[in-house]
């Protein structure tokens, strides 16, 4: 973080090449362009907006961020915007892409809005369009993005519409029910905005990561308990404490789909888990 000039090449270079050998890059315990997204993030480096789009649009994006698409992607993206709303519209239209990828890409328009980098006629006029036509007319998470964007910032204008995306099954009930959504989207006179510190920009990329269990004690101590093994005649010993399965890739909770832009994606949904914040034993 200290050598910005010597570490931005390398950092935009592990982006790009994990948008062009997805499998490689996705291969388990490969973790720089996770480093990178935060790290550029923080810098607020524009040159990392492209391959950083392009890596979310990729319809195996989950092999390479794991629950990084929806703890961190949308922050990244708007951190490192680079002026051109266009990428970020075509992941969020994209219907090959992952759909929580698609809606870390909404998220990221609404903080690139709430950063005052996008006027509000031309955020809500856009949104009216996916509401409208831009959207394929079938259930999928980016209608419940739509909704949920919509009534934290308070878009009123697009209520009937957001009516009648539920009416049509597009919009799911179990994420966010239709009353919840007109509660916060016409609250009392002088309430604060609803989460509004989803759509907040990277501040601090050690901030963003120290909570990885790669970084926790237990992590540490499960690490110590490997390198204590012993491999003898082909026979592999523990020496005297369990040996706990080394994280990888596999889903280990499920949480709130209402909450998916601040914590993982629903494990029966998308087995949505990052090797580094796997927990023992997968």
């Amino acid at each position: 973080l200290t050598r910005r000039e010597e570490s931005t090449p390398h950092l935009l270079a592990a982006l790009e090449h994990a948008a062009a050998r997805v499998e490689e890059a996705g291969a388990d315990g490969y973790m720089l362009h996770e480093y990178a997204m935060f790290i550029l993030a923080e810098w607020r480096e524009p040159a990392a907006y492209r391959p950083l789009v392009a890596i979310a649009r990729h319809p195996k994006v989950e092999i390479l961020l794991g629950d990084a698409i929806t703890e961190g992607l949308s922050s990244c993206l708007a951190s490192v915007y680079d002026g051109d709303p266009e990428p970020l519209q075509q992941l969020i239209e994209e219907p090959a892409a992952d759909e929580f990828a698609r809606d870390a890409g909404l998220r990221a328009l609404a903080s690139v809005f709430r950063a005052g980098a996008l006027p509000r006629e031309t955020f809500s006029a856009y949104r009216g369009e996916l509401l409208a036509t831009r959207l394929e007319r079938e259930p999928n998470y980016i209608w419940d993005g739509v909704v949920s964007v919509s009534s934290d910032l308070r878009f009123p204008e697009h209520l009937e519409a957001i009516r009648r995306a539920y009416r049509d099954g597009f919009a799911e009930p179990w994420v966010d029910t239709l009353e919840d959504a007109e509660a916060r989207i016409s609250p009392p006179p002088g309430a604060p905005n609803a989460d509004s510190d989803r759509y907040d920009l990277v501040t601090s990329a050690i901030a963003e990561m120290e909570w990885w269990y790669c970084f926790t004690e237990q992590a540490a101590e499960e690490e110590a308990r490997r390198e204590r093994t012993l491999t003898c005649a082909g026979i592999t010993w523990n020496c005297g404490t369990a040996l706990a399965t080394p994280p990888h890739r596999s889903p280990t909770s499920a949480k709130s789909p209402r909450s998916a832009a601040t914590t993982p994606a629903p494990a029966a949904a998308v087995g949505n888990t990052k090797s580094c914040c796997a927990q023992p034993g997968g």
